[in-house]
């Protein structure tokens, strides 16, 4: 399999929004805030993400396709 060069960050929803939260309550007027965690590249991110699956069946993995399908799909209507 090949990868394209790069990767990207990936922080938990639950410190996403706790990140939120704060810049709310102590954040100032005119300031931006960059919430993230870990940077993987795309290859750490797919080895990661087989390691996790490798015992799931060929149908939880047909489901899982699916549903990052959604998501992503989700995601795109949200920011166009």
């Amino acid at each position: 399999p090949g990868f394209i060069p790069g990767g990207l960050n990936l922080v938990d929803v639950r410190d996403a929004a706790r990140g939120l939260v704060l810049a709310l309550e102590r954040g100032r007027v005119g300031e931006r805030y960059l919430l993230g965690d870990h940077n993987l590249t795309y290859a750490e991110l797919f080895a990661s993400l087989a390691e996790k699956h490798a015992d799931e069946t060929p149908e939880q993995i047909e489901r899982l396709e699916r549903d990052c399908e959604a998501l992503h799909h989700s995601g795109n209507d949200v920011h166009a």
